[in-house]
């Protein structure tokens, strides 16, 4: 009898199947209940996860239902065009090849089990929709420019000769470029210190594909046997193709130092590129977290 209970509840278990209305409440809530009552159930050899969750991550597609309050709604209907003095500038990108991994280190508890999804993403909990953070898009973008504010030179020179194009500027110096960097991520500035801009969280565009794909990373540690054969992980990341809409509140001027001033449509350009160029999120070292053109 036991065994026959036991073979029940493994069965009711691989055939588990979902349908899922927000993806941020299946994924941190659905998807690890499933996996303790895999674990609950005795599978202990050879665990697999059940073919219905990661079926149902494949299959799921993201309709616009929720999305009324969003900035992007707000903007689209002419409800957030300023803040303060600031003008809101829109940007509208899409993930490059191989994809965006955004929130990789959110918590989760998650058993080490051969096919789960052992890393976190960023979930926007009221739509259910993959979203970067404003304050993370800030900091890629500024620890992306660093090297120019130290002075490093290799690294340095790349980001001058970017600038010069992005700006028609070709006098532009390493001292300009600094102060541009500065006046465009640090408070602590002579001029223009109410004038930050201000990064809004940016939010996955539904597109009737699925905006989730699966990949694998293979972790390497210094502190196990080398000749050792690394496990890989799967992961979930955004999908490459998937729209996100990028919100930033500008102030119509940009004063960098007592030479050079900005207009808002220059430093609207300036994050677009270095979108491109740089990218957010894990893993931008390897190609992921960058954009291209929508």
């Amino acid at each position: 009898m036991a065994r026959n209970n036991e073979q029940h509840n493994q069965s009711q278990v691989r055939s588990e199947s979902f349908d899922i209305c927000n993806f941020a409440y299946f994924f941190y809530d659905q998807y690890p209940d499933s996996i303790a009552r895999m674990v609950a159930a005795g599978k202990t050899v050879d665990m697999h996860v059940p073919k219905g969750l990661n079926d149902a991550i494949k299959a799921y597609q993201p309709t616009s239902d929720g999305r009324s309050q969003t900035v992007h709604s707000l903007y689209q209907r002419g409800l957030l065009r300023r803040v303060g003095s600031h003008e809101v500038r829109h940007i509208a990108l899409q993930v490059a090849h191989p994809g965006l991994i955004a929130g990789m280190g959110t918590a989760r508890a998650i058993p080490d089990i051969e096919g789960c999804i052992q890393n976190g993403i960023s979930l926007d909990h009221t739509t259910g929709l993959p979203y970067i953070p404003g304050s993370s898009i800030k900091g890629s973008l500024r620890s992306a420019l660093e090297p120019s504010r130290n002075g490093e030179s290799e690294s340095a020179c790349a980001h001058l000769e970017l600038f010069r194009e992005l700006l028609g500027d070709d006098s532009l110096d390493m001292e300009a470029l600094r102060d541009i960097i500065v006046a465009l991520f640090d408070n602590e500035t002579e001029f223009g210190q109410a004038g930050q801009p201000i990064f809004f969280d940016a939010l996955a565009e539904p597109n009737g594909k699925s905006l989730f794909t699966f990949d694998f990373i293979t972790p390497h540690r210094a502190d196990e046997d080398p000749f050792k054969d690394p496990v890989p992980l799967q992961i979930l990341k955004v999908a490459p193709g998937t729209l996100f809409n990028f919100y930033i509140a500008l102030p119509s001027e940009f004063r960098v130092n007592d030479r050079l001033t900005l207009t808002c449509a220059q430093v609207r350009d300036v994050f677009k590129q270095l979108l491109m160029t740089f990218g957010v999120g894990a893993k931008t070292n390897l190609g992921y977290g960058l954009f291209c053109e929508a």
